[in-house]
């Protein structure tokens, strides 16, 4: 039994024991501690949002996906991801970040980014981390997904949405305190409401962060962040197929990783830095716009190259 957090702004809560139905009795993953914050009555409980997720018009996708607290231990995540989903540990983590929204790009470039996105990620059984919203970069990240058929056709790659809980349009159909099997969720084009995006239905997986705030954006990047650390500290054994064929630095005997960064603004930044801060190398798309154009113009244009050695262009 498993205790995945989640919060909760009430002054008191029972503290409930929440099963991963999938998850086998030999599998142990410790439970994060209650907290309590009193001056907002913030109390931290096992989650009750966790399972399957089957969107409207997507019969073939059933994506599976859990509410955390925002101050889960990332190895407690970790454990879920690859002991409870059973997911395969990836020879490649590549982290997509950028502009949120629309994205005024052009289509060639987009159509070559979602090409050679989805050839790395099928080529190395790649896991593909996003923002998992149906919006901006990470809507073509899950259209490039679908038009390619990446996990139907390789079981061994994954589509991550990592998203905050609070921003997620319709997320009361995700609630359910014996898990979703699954959850029946809708999205509304046409009945979008204000400060709040749907999940993308192309994503494999959704890892929903909750600090118990609504309609705040970031709240997710620091989590995320040093969850790609933990996932590139997974050990691959020399010999492992494809890891030879990866040119990109990595921590040793671990998972190589890279950020990917098409357009964005202020919260790109904010990832960017994060991944840096984690030592995690950062590929930036030139010509995407915003953000990324002007990390590629500051690159450019530094005097030190010692200091851009894990950014490029």
């Amino acid at each position: 039994m498993a205790d995945y957090q989640k919060r909760e702004c009430q002054h008191e809560m029972k503290h409930m024991q929440i099963p991963i139905r999938s998850l086998s009795r030999e599998v142990e993953i410790p439970s994060a501690e209650l907290k309590v914050n009193l001056a907002e009555h913030e109390y931290t409980i096992p989650t009750d949002a966790f399972g399957n997720i089957k969107f409207n018009g997507q019969e073939e996708n059933i994506a599976k996906f859990v509410r955390v607290d925002s101050e889960t231990d990332t190895s407690t995540i970790s454990k879920l991801m690859t002991n409870v989903w059973r997911m395969q540990k990836p020879n490649l983590l590549i982290s997509v970040t950028g502009g949120a929204e629309k994205c005024n790009i052009e289509s060639e470039l987009i159509d070559a980014f979602q090409y050679e996105l989805i050839k790395a990620a099928n080529s190395t059984d790649a896991w593909i981390i996003t923002g998992g919203t149906y919006t901006g970069v990470t809507k073509h990240v899950g259209e490039a997904a679908k038009y390619y058929g990446l996990t139907t056709t390789n079981p061994k790659c994954a589509i991550i949405g990592i998203a905050p809980w609070g921003v997620i349009q319709n997320r009361e159909a995700l609630v359910n305190e014996e898990g979703s099997w699954p959850a029946e969720y809708h999205i509304e084009t046409e009945e979008i409401r204000d400060k709040e995006r749907f999940l993308d239905p192309n994503h494999s997986h959704f890892i929903l962060i909750d600090d118990g705030t609504e309609h705040e954006y970031k709240t997710e990047l620091s989590i995320r962040a040093k969850l790609e650390r933990k996932i590139s500290e997974m050990p691959i054994k020399k010999g492992d197929d494809n890891v030879d064929q990866i040119n990109l630095r990595s921590v040793v005997s671990g998972v190589p990783t890279v950020l990917l960064v098409l357009e964005g603004g202020p919260g790109t930044l904010e990832t960017v830095e994060n991944a840096l801060k984690e030592n995690t190398p950062v590929v930036i798309v030139k010509g995407s716009g915003r953000a990324a154009d002007i990390l590629a113009y500051a690159i450019e244009y530094a005097s030190d190259d010692e200091d851009n050695q894990d950014v490029k262009l």
